[in-house]
Order: structure tokens, then C-alpha cells, then sequence
């Protein structure tokens, strides 16, 4: 029994693939001979004759008569119980229903697709299968009632038609007896619901095929042809009924062969007819498909991107907005060039009888000043300013209006279009309220606009220069070349005014003295670092949480907002508090840099996407074990001894200070100064605000005579370490000052209980020294072994190793997509407040240490 089964399976399998491929064959010979007295110059001119409205309509009827199909997914989430909303159910329906219509194989693709799509959101798999099975089955009904108007029309005429009026009396059959079969089952089950349920679907079913009769028949009507829709409508139906007999998917080729054919019997053009079925082709499967296709791959690729995390979709964002960039400056491109081809000339001729030849002018001249803004546009793209979509939003919607006076291209309208939904589109990412223009790219931007201009007056000049000078062609681009002239001017100007506009600070700051009281209580409650101090200079601002309770001081130098030490405060809290200081950042249009951290920050900011390299070392003395004996320390001691003996003292002043002393430490900071301007940032200047928050220790020689000064730094880790910032002496001062007061400053931590002296940077001390290193290091530490004429960078080291032989790790922390070069210059001139008296390289100095 089950082998005979198999075999009827197969018997009807070849039957229905002998059928379909001696129809195919047919339809092929029809279609052949077709072509051999098809013309094409017609048909083209019947093409040409639309326009871009008439194209428009035509879509817009093809998804009208579409939607109705989507309908049927209503009763079926009502019947089943699908756990859907609405616009999701809606989604899922069109992607099932124009896939399958597009593919056909009779409802067997639609009962699949909404299977996949509805199975996992109801109770009852069966049922559904059920259900969908009577949709499909009840979408004849439609044709059916369709068919029924047939008959009335064609009675006169009912002898003279073919077989086709058989298998078309039996569709129109098919709707009536189901409704008298409906009506006689709801007088004996009372079942209301299965019947309005079932006539729901019947009237969904005659709304589908009635648009699709209404689209078909207004594309004849907008392609010129002269019939009326009693005559149209019988040559759809038997053509229809033919394309369903052949069991061809969308019964493509036989619908198409006799609806052409049942038109050529009443003259329309074989030409025309065959535009006619191209455009309901694609106005009813090829644009519903294309737009499933669409959102099926958004919901297929929003499901993976759930699954990974948000990955998959932040790589096709970037990927997606550098192609974006890249059409939007085609975009202008395209609008600059179809003013100024050949082409456009010609146009002109017929848009002239509409609009006077000055106003078409101007059109073309304002076009070609919004295609090269466009450009520009595309250029600040870039700097995802919420400002710069709105401008590039409307001038590509004023360039499509502008370009209608000058008549557009549908293939340019097209692109247009689609760019600036792309742009809509892409709408999240321009996000942020200001941006920086930075020189870097304004050297590429004007590379890029000057090619822009030269090629824009190289095509003007290459195609005006054989024309007569009174030839309307003639005058038409000396008029192009003064509009790109005068386009050159206005995006010069609007570029400048796009430079001072962002060049000062948008970046809505808080300093010290807004928020003094916050750092102290931070300062009280959690430890500080070497650099903390420094917050008390006010030359840089600050960031705190919404919890007052983490600290970052920073300051701004053209893109960068560099942060000065690690953050400081609850450090439960403090990586969050980076993410949200980068985002801060970021919205602004500004990058944050981490400089002079220590490597407890390392794991933070590396979570935060950020790379390092090593500044160099930063030595620490433990007081307890310090000790000025033996013969590793006895070059210190004899310093010592020396400058004890030449009558030279040491003392420790507390703040606060008076003015007279004021006075004399800044004759000795002028006189060590030597007409240098002060630094800032990552060291300390002379203040005297600054100076009065800590001790200062200084040197006094036989006569009393101050001859240096040091200011003392707290670290703010409960009296446990100190530190020194500037440190200034006298021209004259003898040989071992610093020694003197490196020790006697190390002594009197000792009795004031601190634990750890931190002497400050070496920079460049072990940087770089494995093969493996990068190259930046690398070279570095070149600098390091061969940069004494610069500085001395191993002298300053080697001075340090007489105190300790403990050092800590000191990091600048970046942006992968920056440049540490660059980075490394703007810190450089950060650093240094007299930017006009020092040369870059003593500015880099200044960076990599802190001068003592």
C-alpha cells in the first residue's frame, strides 16, 4: 500500500513537470515570434514618454494593491491566538506574502514563511497550519467574484470565446456555492464566528484582485493606450485564469502572453502592452519583494546582532557611514555635473517654453552652488554634529527641487532620493552638539575641494572652448564657470565661518572655584596622586559624577580633552565615570587623553578602548630606610657636609605667607626663569595662591641671603607621602644645592611621620629597551641614549638612582585612532604657557618630565 502511494506521488510529480514544460515551451515559440515583428525603436519611445511622476504612481498603486494581502494575517492572528503586536504581525505578512507570491509553487511557499514566522508564537502549531491552508485556499474567491462580472459582460459574446470561458464559469462557480455551503452551515451550528471569519476573508480576497485589476489598468491608461475598462477587464480574466492553469510561479510568461495577445486584438501596440506588463511586474513582485527582502534581512540581522551583543551591527554602522559619506559627496558630484553635460543643454530647449530662459538660469546656477555645499556637507559628515544632517538633509531636498526647473534625470531623482534616506536613516549617528575642526583635516578638506573646483572649470573650459561665442551653449557655460566662481567663494567663506565658529570652547566646563568645596571633601575622603596637588593651580577644569564623589582634572587643547593623572575618589565607581567622562567628550566632539597615569589605570582604560605608551618613571624614596651612609651615599653626604660648612640652612615655612616673602621668592623665580614664560598643566608655576596651600621649604646661605625655594606637594593619602613641584635657586648658587635640599627635605618628612618621598618623572628611563617594543618606543628610547644635546634624559636618571632604586611605571593613554605624534606635540605645547619663546623641542622636554 505505502509503495503504491510513493508511486502516485511520483506519477503525478513527472505528469506536472511534463505540463509545465510543454506550456513553458509554448509560451517560448509565442514569444519568439513575438520578437521577430516587435520594434524597438517603439517601444522605447512609448518608455521615454514617462515621466518620473507617472513611474511614481504606478509604484505607489503597486504596493496599494499589495497591502490588502496582509490583511489575511489579521483574521489569522484573531483565529490562532498569535503572540504578536500588530506592526510585527504586519512585517512578518508582507515578507511571507510577497516572497511566496514572487516564487508561487501554489501557497506551498506562504504556508512555510508563516510557519517559520508565527510557529514559535502560538499554542496550537496545527491549528495554524489549518488556518493558513484556508487563507490560501480561499484567496481564489476573490478571482472568483472577478470572474462573475466576466460572465455578465461577455454573455452577448459567450459563443465566440474559446475554451478559456470553461475553466472561467467554473472559478466564478467557486465564491457563490462556498457562500450558500457557509450559510447553510451557520443555520445548523449557529458558528457566527467561522462565517464572518470566512466572508472577511472572501472580502479581502475580491479587494486584493480588484487593485490589482485597478493598478494594471491605470498602467495601460498612463502609457497612452485608448480602452475603456469593459473591454480591459475580460482580456485580465482570461488571462489570469490562463496564468493559474499553468501552474507557472506568478504565472509568469503565459499571463504575460495572453494579456498582450487579448490587447493586440484590440490595436494596442505589442510594444506598448509588453511596457505595460514589465511595469505591473515590478510595481506588483519586484518592488513588494524587494522591500520583504528588506525587512526580512532587518529582522534576521537585528536577531544576530541581539545574539552577539550589538557587534554585528556596530561594524555594519561604520562600515555604512563611511559609505554614506562617500554618496553624499557623489551626490553633490552628480547634481554639479548634470548642470554643466552636454545633455543639459538640450533640455533647456524644451523647459524654456514653461520658464523663462533667466529663470532657468538661475536655477542651474543655485543648483550648482548647492551641489558643491553638498560637497562640502559631505566633508563635516565626519563630525556626526546634529547640526551638519540638518544642512545636509536640506540641501539634498533643495537640490531635488531645483533640479526640476532644469529637468532631472529619474536615474539622478533616484539616487537623490535614496541618498537622502540613507541619510534619515543614518540620523543616530549625528549625535553630538558641537564638533572640533581640526587642522588636520582642514589641509585634507581643502585638498579635496581644490581637486573638486579644478575639475568642475577643466569640464567647463574643455567643452566651451570650440563654441561659437554668440551660441546659446556658449553663453550657457561662461554662466557655469562665473556660478562656479561664485560657489568657490561662498564655500570658502562658509568653510572660515565653520572654523572660528567651532575654534572656541563649546564645552560646557566647571572650574575650581565653581566646585572647591566638592574637591575638598573629595580630597578628605579618598586618596590623591603625585599629580593632585596641581588641581590648585586652577589652570585646568574639572569633572565630577552626579555623586560628587569621583574626581578628573583636565584641560582642552584643540581636540583632545587631556586628563591629568588618575582619577581620583570612589573607585568602585571610577570606571563607569570614565565611560561617561568619554561620552561627555565625544558628544562635544572631543577625544579623551589619560596622561601620567600610574598602572593601576591600565585595566580601566583598556576596557575603554585605549592603547598606552610608557612615559617613563617616577622614582620614590622610603623615608624610613633613608639614610645618608656607606659608600653609596657618601658623594650625597659630602655635599651635604659641604653646604653645612659654607654656612648654608635649611627651614621649612608655613603658610600662610606674607607679602614681603612673596617678593623674594619671586625674585628668585624671575632670576631662575631667565625671561622663560612659566609652564602649566603637568607642573606647577609660581602663584601665590598656589603656593600658600603647602609649606615651602628654603635654602639660606652665611648671610641670610634666600637662595632657593622649594614649594612642597601633598598627595593626599593621610599624610603618608610628599612631594615637590618647583624648585628655584639663584644664578650664583653653589654646586649641591639640590642635593641639600633633596636631603634635608627627605629628613624633615622623616620627623613629620611621612612614609615615601616621591622625587618625580625620569622620563624616557626604560622605555623601549625590548626588541618587541613599538616603534614609537623604540625611538623613544633612542632619544633617551642620544638626546643629551636636547636634554639630559639619563642624567636626570642617573641623579635619581643616587636616592632609590624604586621606580613606578608612567603611561600616556590614547585613542588607537589618534596619532601619538600628534597627541604627543599637543601635550607638548599643553605644557607650555609661553608658546611663542620656546622651541618645540625644549616644549617635548617639558612633556616627557617634570623639570626640578
Amino acid at each position: 500500500m505505502k509503495f503504491k502511494i510513493n508511486l502516485n506521488k511520483k506519477v503525478k510529480l513527472v505528469f506536472k513537470i511534463l505540463f509545465v514544460s510543454t506550456v513553458l515551451l509554448f509560451v517560448v515559440r509565442e514569444f519568439s515570434n513575438i520578437i521577430k515583428s516587435f520594434n524597438m525603436q517603439y517601444f522605447l519611445t512609448y518608455r521615454d514618454r514617462l515621466t518620473w511622476i507617472n513611474l511614481l504612481i504606478i509604484g505607489v498603486l503597486g504596493i496599494i494593491s499589495y497591502i490588502p494581502l496582509s490583511f489575511y494575517d489579521f483574521i489569522l492572528k484573531k483565529e490562532v491566538g498569535i503572540k504578536l503586536n500588530n506592526m510585527k504581525l504586519y512585517k512578518y505578512s508582507w515578507i511571507a506574502s510577497s516572497i511566496s507570491s514572487l516564487l508561487g509553487f501554489g501557497g506551498a511557499t506562504s504556508l512555510a514563511f508563516k510557519q517559520y514566522f508565527y510557529g514559535n508564537y502560538v499554542n496550537d502549531k496545527k491549528k495554524l497550519l489549518k488556518e493558513i491552508g484556508k487563507i490560501v485556499a480561499l484567496n481564489l474567491t476573490g478571482l472568483s467574484l472577478i470572474c462573475i462580472i466576466y460572465v455578465f459582460l461577455q454573455l452577448r459574446k459567450w459563443e465566440s470565446i474559446g475554451l478559456v470561458k470553461y475553466p472561467i464559469i467554473i472559478i466564478s462557480l467557486y465564491t457563490p456555492i462556498l457562500i450558500v455551503f457557509l450559510i447553510y452551515k451557520y443555520i445548523r451550528t449557529k458558528d457566527s464566528k467561522e462565517f464572518f471569519c470566512t466572508l472577511s476573508i472572501i472580502g479581502i480576497s475580491f479587494s486584493e484582485w480588484l487593485t490589482t485589476v485597478i493598478l494594471i489598468y491605470s498602467t495601460i491608461k498612463i502609457t497612452g493606450a485608448s480602452i475603456t475598462v469593459f473591454q480591459f477587464l475580460p482580456v485580465y480574466v482570461e488571462a489570469a485564469v490562463l496564468g493559474i492553469l499553468s501552474m507557472i510561479p506568478g504565472g509568469l510568461g503565459t499571463f504575460d502572453l495572453a494579456f498582450m495577445e487579448g490587447l493586440k486584438a484590440l490595436n494596442i501596440p505589442i510594444e506598448q502592452t509588453l511596457l505595460v506588463t514589465i511595469l505591473y511586474r515590478i510595481s506588483y513582485f519586484i518592488v513588494p519583494a524587494t522591500i520583504g527582502v528588506i525587512l526580512y534581512v532587518h529582522d534576521f540581522g537585528k536577531k544576530v546582532n541581539e545574539k552577539f551583543q550589538g557587534i554585528p551591527k556596530e561594524i555594519l554602522s561604520t562600515i555604512a557611514y563611511k559609505i554614506l559619506i562617500v554618496l553624499v559627496f557623489i551626490s553633490g558630484s552628480v547634481i554639479v555635473l548634470a548642470n554643466i553635460a552636454p545633455d543639459i543643454l538640450y533640455k533647456i530647449k524644451f523647459i524654456k517654453i514653461l520658464l523663462a530662459q533667466r529663470a532657468i538660469g538661475f536655477s542651474i546656477g543655485i543648483s550648482v552652488i548647492i551641489g558643491f555645499l553638498i560637497i562640502l556637507a559631505s566633508l563635516m559628515i565626519k563630525y556626526k554634529s546634529k547640526g551638519i544632517y540638518k544642512i545636509t538633509i536640506s540641501l539634498l531636498a533643495l537640490s531635488i527641487i531645483f533640479s526640476f526647473s532644469r529637468g532631472i534625470k529619474l536615474s539622478e531623482l533616484i539616487f537623490l532620493l535614496m541618498v537622502s534616506y540613507l541619510v534619515y536613516l543614518s540620523r543616530d549617528k549625528f549625535y553630538r552638539k558641537t564638533f572640533v575642526v581640526t587642522w588636520k583635516n582642514i589641509i585634507k578638506d581643502t585638498i579635496i575641494l581644490i581637486i573638486s573646483f579644478i575639475t568642475y572649470f577643466y569640464i567647463v573650459a574643455r567643452y566651451s572652448k570650440h563654441l561659437s561665442v554668440n551660441s546659446i551653449h556658449y553663453l550657457s557655460y561662461k554662466m557655469a564657470y562665473k556660478m562656479g566662481i561664485i560657489a568657490l567663494a561662498i564655500v570658502i567663506v562658509i568653510y572660515v565661518a565653520i572654523y572660528f565658529l567651532n575654534r572656541d570652547l563649546k564645552l560646557p566646563v566647571k572650574t575650581f572655584d565653581e566646585c572647591k568645596d566638592d574637591i575638598n571633601n573629595i580630597l578628605e575622603s579618598y586618596n590623591g596622586t603625585s599629580l593632585t596637588h596641581l588641581i590648585f593651580l586652577k589652570d585646568k577644569y574639572v569633572y565630577l559624577n552626579e555623586d560628587k564623589d569621583v574626581l578628573f582634572q583636565y584641560e582642552v587643547f584643540v581636540d583632545k580633552l587631556f586628563v591629568l593623572g588618575n582619577p581620583i575618589g570612589n573607585k568602585e565607581k571610577i570606571l563607569g565615570e570614565i565611560e561617561k567622562f568619554c561620552n561627555f567628550a565625544d558628544t562635544y566632539g572631543y577625544t579623551p587623553v589619560f596622561y601620567q597615569i600610574d598602572d593601576t589605570m591600565i585595566n580601566y582604560l583598556h576596557s575603554n578602548g585605549y592603547d598606552f605608551m610608557k612615559l617613563g618613571e617616577e622614582a620614590k624614596i622610603e623615608i624610613d630606610s633613608f639614610k645618608v651612609v656607606g659608600n653609596k651615599m657618601k658623594n650625597l653626604k659630602a655635599a651635604k657636609n659641604k653646604m653645612i660648612k659654607e654656612g648654608y640652612t635649611f627651614e621649612v615655612l608655613y603658610p600662610p605667607f606674607s607679602k614681603d616673602l612673596m617678593n623674594k621668592l619671586k625674585k628668585i623665580s624671575d632670576e631662575w626663569l631667565e625671561n622663560r614664560k612659566e609652564k602649566g598643566f603637568s607642573v606647577g608655576f609660581f602663584d601665590e595662591d598656589y603656593l600658600n596651600r603647602a609649606p615651602i621649604a628654603i635654602i639660606k646661605d652665611c648671610n641670610g641671603d634666600m637662595k632657593a625655594f622649594s614649594n612642597i606637594m601633598y598627595m593626599y593619602d593621610k599624610d603618608k607621602s610628599f612631594s615637590v613641584d618647583l624648585m628655584r635657586f639663584t644664578k650664583n648658587s653653589p654646586t649641591g644645592l639640590m642635593d641639600f635640599i633633596f636631603i634635608n627635605l627627605i629628613e624633615q618628612g622623616k620627623v613629620k611621620g611621612f612614609k615615601t618621598f616621591n622625587m618625580g618623572m625620569a622620563p624616557l628611563a626604560n622605555v623601549g629597551v625590548s626588541k618587541y617594543a613599538f616603534l614609537s618606543e623604540r625611538l623613544a628610547l633612542q632619544l633617551y641614549e642620544n638626546g643629551q644635546f636636547l636634554y639630559s634624559f639619563k642624567g636626570l636618571r642617573k641623579f635619581k638612582e643616587k636616592y632609590t632604586d624604586k621606580w613606578e611605571d608612567r603611561y600616556i593613554a590614547y585613542r588607537r585612532s589618534t596619532s601619538l605624534p600628534i597627541i604627543m606635540l599637543q601635550a607638548a605645547l599643553l605644557c607650555s604657557r609661553g608658546k611663542n619663546q620656546l622651541i618645540i623641542m625644549d616644549k617635548i622636554n617639558d612633556v616627557l618630565f617634570l623639570k626640578v
